[in-house]
């Protein structure tokens, strides 16, 4: 079990500057509009906290973050390789939501592939914001965008947690996340520049 750090992100400005700088780039990325007075950071804030993500992240956090001697900066294609080959949406100790399944041996791609199966098999059946009803990895785009929607929702989760809990943390494999689909670093500057949220 990994030793949790004495102060928080709230006592660390720097933690704070960067949980916030990923958390726009989140909401960008999402793209979820505008439907609350607060504006699309507003609805991502409130989707965040609710039953369609904070279960699914609490077990995660439970299970994994709380559990792990070393936490993993998940590679995006590699979890995607990972629920092609194990069949995620279909295989019963991912996609159970009444029984948590025996964890033993599991890896952090199998943490988090849990995650992201039970928050899109959530969504598809409560009018979620995801909504296309199946994952299809090799023809269908949209599924495929949800499906990396998801997982940078988790990115984003599991930074707060790290921001907050442990003693050695940075947002370089966050930003590099972020390039890995395609948001350059020159686009990222001038989007902080823009929102007078620090440097890179």
């Amino acid at each position: 079990m990994i030793p949790m750090a004495e102060t928080t992100a709230n006592l660390i400005p720097c933690r704070t500057q960067a949980i916030q700088r990923n958390f726009v780039l989140l909401c960008q990325y999402l793209n979820l509009g505008s439907d609350f007075d607060t504006g699309s950071q507003g609805l991502v804030q409130h989707m965040l906290q609710s039953s369609y993500i904070r279960p699914f992240f609490d077990e995660y956090t439970r299970d994994y973050l709380m559990e792990a001697e070393e936490i993993e900066d998940i590679n995006l294609q590699s979890l995607q390789t990972w629920c092609k080959k194990k069949k995620v949406f279909t295989a019963k100790q991912y996609t159970s939501c009444r029984n948590v399944p025996d964890k033993l041996g599991w890896t952090a791609l199998d943490h988090a592939a849990r995650f992201v199966v039970q928050v899109l098999r959530y969504s598809w059946s409560h009018e979620g914001a995801w909504s296309h009803g199946d994952w299809d990895p090799d023809s269908d785009g949209e599924s495929d965008l949800e499906f990396w929607q998801v997982c940078m929702v988790l990115r984003h989760l599991q930074a707060e947690w790290e921001a907050e809990n442990l003693p050695d943390w940075d947002e370089d494999g966050l930003l590099d996340i972020f390039r890995e689909l395609n948001l350059g670093r020159d686009g990222l500057q001038d989007m902080f520049g823009e929102l007078n949220l620090g440097k890179l």
